[in-house]
């Protein structure tokens, strides 16, 4: 294991926790939202994935190893789902045109995140899954506090500044590193399941524990506060199949749902003491969020429209040129997405592969730990969740997806082949130097004029009921289909 390798490696923890708490790096570029800023540090996570990828041959071990151990089927459905996609934005160019090529890139450096990460929790257990699990500890327990902290500033303006406008600054308060609300909800969905882990790891240390069930508390607070329906679906759902899952497992499955139960119930207290005792914490409105009948208007048009483009779609990134009526970017379903951009058997590819990796990780969620409990749980939430937002789509949540996904099929090997022939690797790496030369072609110049670009878009398209907000309409970057037409492509 060579020092090169072991760096590279200690990067990325750095990486992904300016990923989740972005607020930090707004210090060094204040000109790009929120939204641009995890886009860009997921650019840069998988630009470093690249490298190792790249010049390290235990790396690419690992990632080999893993997909040698799918099934066969399997191994030929990704890279036919990536053609189809490949042909799809070849066909349909997006606008810009580079941003497509882009957003394909980038879901096949997901999706090999997702095989390295399997194949190196195979090889380092106990480090790799520690290691995440403290850093989404730590990132939550930070993300609190600057949370916490806005709550104290925003009140004490809003009590000591008569001039100020109560209902602007009320909504200030809403969630301040994340461009909107279902963001969090998304990064929720694969956190809350897990976050009382450490509390439970380390029980034998009543402080450490008792701080670590601190911050599960205060994330349990800002799920309360989200007001999410499908957050509270999907955790719903998962209540009621994870016992039956693992009903064989009682004497691990009771404490950590116990633990659970608590940490919900203790985070309620806390919201409601913080909305009704200290702050004016703000309602998620009803005009805010889409409701169930917005929902199902817009499954109904996406079904339309993939029955007009059932081949290949309208292309990558280009739902939003013939989604004009609902102002959205994305369907909030995540097979519907793939579909209706990609093409029908596209979508059916994607289908085939989550239900797979879902129930076959399922099917072998024996012996049992309570690591295994939580991720089980988390992944069922995230994919739950994916069928109601944009998921696959939102920079934070597709980090979220690869260390659960990954860690999840490192935790359950199908088989134990790991050996790797010369061809495979040579084959591994020109994708890589491929998909790198796309990614940079698709961010450069795009990244530096994002700013100027957001600015004019936001100018276009001001909110009338809310006119000091930018609108934003995320797609790869925030707003960046608003930048040309808003009309579908000949």
């Amino acid at each position: 294991m060579n020092k090169p390798w072991i760096v590279s490696h200690i990067l990325f923890f750095p990486l992904i926790f300016l990923l989740l708490n972005a607020s930090l790096l707004q210090f060094i570029l204040p000109e790009y939202s929120f939204y641009d800023l995890h886009r860009i540090l997921e650019l840069l996570i998988f630009g470093l994935l690249a490298g190792i990828l790249m010049f390290s041959t235990q790396s690419d071990g690992y990632l080999l190893g893993s997909y040698r151990n799918l099934p066969l089927l399997t191994q030929i459905l990704l890279p036919l789902f990536f053609i189809l996609g490949s042909v799809s934005t070849g066909l349909h160019p997006s606008a810009p045109t580079s941003l497509g090529p882009l957003w394909i890139a980038s879901l096949a450096f997901l999706m090999l995140g997702i095989l390295y990460l399997g194949g190196l929790y195979q090889r380092f257990p106990r480090i790799v899954g520690k290691s995440l699990l403290i850093l989404m500890l730590v990132s939550a327990g930070y993300y609190l506090l600057i949370e916490w902290g806005h709550y104290a500033q925003v009140q004490y303006l809003l009590r000591t500044q008569s001039f100020l406008d109560r209902d602007e600054w009320i909504q200030k308060l809403r969630f301040p590193q994340f461009a909107n609300p279902r963001f969090l909800d998304q990064a929720l969905s694969w956190i809350l399941p897990l976050i009382v882990l450490p509390a439970l790891f380390f029980s034998k240390n009543k402080g450490l524990s008792f701080l670590l069930f601190l911050v599960s508390i205060g994330l349990w607070q800002m799920f309360w506060m989200s007001q999410s329906r499908a957050l509270l679906l999907e955790l719903l759902l998962a209540a009621i199949f994870i016992p039956l899952i693992f009903h064989q497992s009682k004497t691990l499955l009771r404490p950590y749902l116990k633990a659970q139960l608590l940490s919900l119930s203790l985070g309620f207290v806390l919201y409601f003491l913080l909305s009704h005792l200290v702050y004016t914490l703000p309602e998620r409105s009803l005009s805010e969020a889409l409701n169930e009948r917005g929902r199902l208007d817009i499954w109904r048009f996406t079904l339309s429209l993939i029955s007009q483009h059932p081949g290949l779609g309208v292309g990558p990134l280009n739902f939003i040129h013939y989604a004009g009526l609902f102002n959205i970017s994305h369907p909030h379903n995540a097979f519907l997405f793939i579909a209706v951009e990609w093409g029908l058997p596209a979508g059916l590819i994607f289908l085939c592969l989550v239900l797979w990796a879902l129930i076959r990780i399922l099917q072998r969620a024996h012996p049992v730990s309570l690591f295994s409990i939580a991720l089980s749980t988390s992944l069922l939430c995230g994919l739950i969740n994916a069928n109601f937002s944009g998921t696959l789509l939102m920079p934070v949540s597709q980090i979220l997806l690869m260390i659960i996904l990954g860690l999840s099929l490192g935790i359950y090997p199908l088989h134990q082949r790991n050996h790797s022939s010369l061809s495979a690797r040579l084959t591994l790496r020109i994708l890589i130097a491929l998909l790198f030369f796309v990614s940079l072609r698709g961010i450069f110049p795009t990244v530096l004029t994002l700013p100027a670009q957001e600015a004019l878009a936001c100018e276009s398209a001001l909110d009338a009921l809310h006119p000091h907000r930018c609108p934003i309409i995320p797609g790869y970057f925030a707003n960046h289909a608003g930048f040309e037409s808003r009309h579908p492509p000949l």
